[in-house]
């Protein structure tokens, strides 16, 4: 059952994001925290995901993700929400491109001891791509 102690982690944990600060996710994650969703290239533990904080909050310096609905189910916190920012640095092999968007994002987050300690998510990539002017890469084409 998700306590309140739990809940609080996972919204440190997206706090991280938030204020630009990767030292809030030692706060929010258990030292075996194991990290679903992490980037192509880093290991999932909580180093590549403070990691991750400073990349995504350099890109995107107005970085903001709210959240719109919770819900839990045993030991899981599920979030929905939107995220958005101003795409002023690099981000996924592309430059800036000075575009404000909003996109559509889910983060679950197993919980215990008032620590995350998995955490997956679902992001819309098309949207995040489209709204902040960020190529699509290429794939196979159609025959």
């Amino acid at each position: 059952m998700v306590t309140d102690l739990d809940r609080a982690a996972a919204h440190r944990l997206l706090d991280a994001f938030n204020l630009r600060n990767p030292a809030l996710v030692d706060e929010a994650v258990a030292p075996a925290f194991f990290d679903h969703a992490v980037p192509p290239g880093l290991p999932p533990g909580v180093e590549s995901l403070k990691r991750f904080v400073g990349i995504l909050t350099e890109a995107l310096p107005d970085f903001r993700f709210t959240i719109e609905l919770e819900v839990t189910e045993g030991d899981l916190l599920v979030t929905y929400g939107r995220a958005s920012g101003t795409l002023t640095g690099s981000l996924f092999g592309s430059g800036p491109t000075g575009r404000r968007g909003s996109w559509p994002e889910v983060h679950i987050f197993r919980l215990a001891d008032g620590r995350v300690i998995e955490h997956w998510d679902v992001i819309d990539q098309l949207a995040l791509r489209m709204e902040l002017g960020i190529p699509l890469p290429a794939g196979p084409t159609a025959s």
